[in-house]
């Protein structure tokens, strides 16, 4: 609450806190007696078009992009993801973007090459059926083409997936990314509970829910605008960063005039330890110290003293 500060305040600010406290305790891990968390593991999303009270956590990711094919489903229960690195089409090299180009000079050239186009199709959805795969997602190009032959088995499909999106999949399915259709293997497939299209605002998103692994979560913020969304976005990002620092150092330094009082505390037993005339100087520094609280309460428009005697018992 404190790192959001007056960006936010009522309800809808400890929603936020409570919140960014969720998900950071998702996706943190210990090793060796430390307790970490990678914030790169939590995706923000946002979206305008409602109350900010109606910001939620996702266990699991929301991949904002439209349904590839209109054939493919909508809902998949007991979803079996793919993960692969190169692109998924017959005119572009393995290696790249690179496109291939062929000439045809005859019939027959034409029929061969249609022919070894389709096996080709044919070939990497029998290689994601035999994985008992799904769900598709390729760091590279799908073609067309080949998104048709995948709706019809039923399979979803998306192409273009960024590099943090693929390892973010990677860690909340399990699925290991392999450079390759060809290399795909049943132990390379991850899962996840439930995959789903839902609308929100207008706006198709992918929800990928129910993961076993659960090492990577969405916080989906709204707002009624969209520059309200755009600065909510700035404050959770601040605030999850300082939530991580905060559990890998397992400690938080109270502010407001707390750590003053505390060297006045500890200084007013020292100064009872002391038995020269050395502990009037201890004591006048405790009360200097005294000072900074004192101003913060008299700024505040508060009463100095009773504030500060609460604050001294």
């Amino acid at each position: 609450k404190t790192t959001i500060g007056g960006n936010v305040t009522g309800e809808s600010k400890a929603r936020l806190a409570g919140l960014a406290v969720s998900a950071i305790r998702a996706i943190a891990e210990t090793s060796h007696g430390k307790t970490a968390a990678d914030v790169d593991n939590i995706v923000i999303r946002k979206k305008a078009g409602a109350s900010t009270n109606e910001s939620k956590l996702v266990q699991g990711l929301i991949i904002y992009k439209d349904k590839p094919h209109a054939s493919m489903p909508d809902r998949i229960v007991g979803a079996k993801v793919a993960l692969i690195g190169s692109a998924i089409d017959p005119f572009i090299y393995e290696t790249g973007d690179a496109l291939r180009e062929y000439e045809i000079v005859a019939p027959e050239q034409l029929r061969t090459f249609k022919e070894g186009e389709s096996r080709y199709y044919k070939g990497v959805v029998n290689i994601l059926n035999e994985a008992g795969a799904n769900a598709l997602f390729c760091q590279k190009r799908v073609s067309k083409a080949m998104q048709a032959f995948l709706a019809q088995e039923r399979i979803l499909a998306f192409d273009l997936v960024s590099d943090k999106e693929m390892v973010r999949l990677s860690k909340a399915t399990g699925a290991q990314i392999v450079t390759k259709p060809g290399d795909l293997m049943p132990g390379d497939v991850g899962t996840a509970g439930l995959m789903e299209f839902r609308n929100i605002s207008g706006d198709d998103m992918l929800f990928i829910e129910q993961c076993p692994h659960n090492r990577a979560v969405t916080l989906l913020i709204r707002g009624g605008s969209e520059k309200v969304v755009e600065e909510l976005e700035g404050v959770m990002n601040q605030c999850i960063k300082t939530l991580a620092v905060a559990l890998e150092y397992g400690i938080a330094l109270h502010v407001g005039g707390a750590v003053e009082m505390g060297i006045w505390k500890e200084l007013k037993r020292f100064s009872s330890t002391i038995t020269s005339k050395e502990q009037l100087a201890v004591e006048a520094y405790a009360e200097a110290v005294e000072e900074l609280p004192k101003a913060l309460v008299i700024n505040a428009g508060t009463d100095c003293i009773n504030v500060l005697t609460e604050l001294r018992s």
